[in-house]
């Protein structure tokens, strides 16, 4: 009954609590207080449908008058004030605007689950469960077997080949090399389930090198071409601040 410290454990004084259950209806209340729900949300849907206009059109009346203030500046103090209102109340109709959009989608599984419960249709037992945990696969044990059985030997067989490229191919040693290790890594991201990101990364890495390759050989062009851009927008500014 009592904890090391001499308190009582909640399983004897809380059952309900400290089982989880303290927020979950008795059956026969369920359906009252779902109806309860879904007519507080209604009621609230209905005052925000008028709520929202007024607000949006009381910004809108707001943001006349800002507008009508600019290029007046004995009018700075009334200005900044009036913007300081207008940015508060562009905070309040988003929030009245979210509030109604998250309120349409919980009346719909309020809904959902009401007519559920009319026609006798019990919840899923494990609709609660985030994470739920299953027996492990046949295949993916096997999968699991063959990863292990990889790691243990991965490093030997790349140690293998490149002895094999020293003897045999000598000359292909660069190449070869990374031929091995592509080789590798995709192995390895197949057998982790990473094989997409694996080859997102390594598509941006040749992608890179690619540029910088491209960079080296024209140069030239390059920085000539980024010369007469730089050139031609100056000049359009210029022309358009005479205009």
């Amino acid at each position: 009954m009592y904890n090391r410290d001499g308190s009582p454990r909640s399983s004897w004084y809380d059952p309900l609590g400290f089982a989880g259950l303290d927020k979950v209806p008795p059956p026969p209340d369920a359906l009252r207080l779902l109806e309860k729900n879904s007519k507080d949300i209604s009621a609230r849907q209905t005052a925000l449908s008028t709520l929202i206009p007024d607000k949006a059109g009381e910004l809108q009346s707001m943001g006349a008058r800002l507008k009508s203030m600019e290029d007046n500046p004995h009018l700075a103090r009334q200005y900044a004030a009036l913007e300081k209102k207008i940015a508060a109340s562009v905070l309040e109709v988003s929030g009245l605007r979210r509030e109604f959009s998250e309120n349409t989608a919980l009346l719909e599984g309020i809904t959902g689950r009401l007519e559920r419960k009319k026609k006798g249709i019990p919840d899923d037992p494990r609709a609660h469960i985030r994470h739920l945990a299953m027996p492990v696969k046949t295949t993916r044990m096997r999968f699991d077997r063959f990863a292990e059985t990889w790691a243990a030997i991965s490093l030997s067989l790349l140690l293998f080949g490149i002895v094999a490229l020293v003897f045999f191919a000598p000359h292909y040693l660069v190449a070869g090399l990374a031929v091995i290790t592509l080789l590798f890594i995709v192995t390895e991201s197949v057998l982790r389930g990473a094989f997409i990101q694996t080859v997102s990364q390594l598509t941006s890495l040749l992608a890179v090198i690619g540029s910088v390759i491209l960079f080296f050989h024209f140069w030239f062009w390059i920085l000539m071409g980024s010369l007469l851009a730089i050139a031609t927008f100056l000049m359009f500014q210029r022309l358009r601040e005479l205009t």
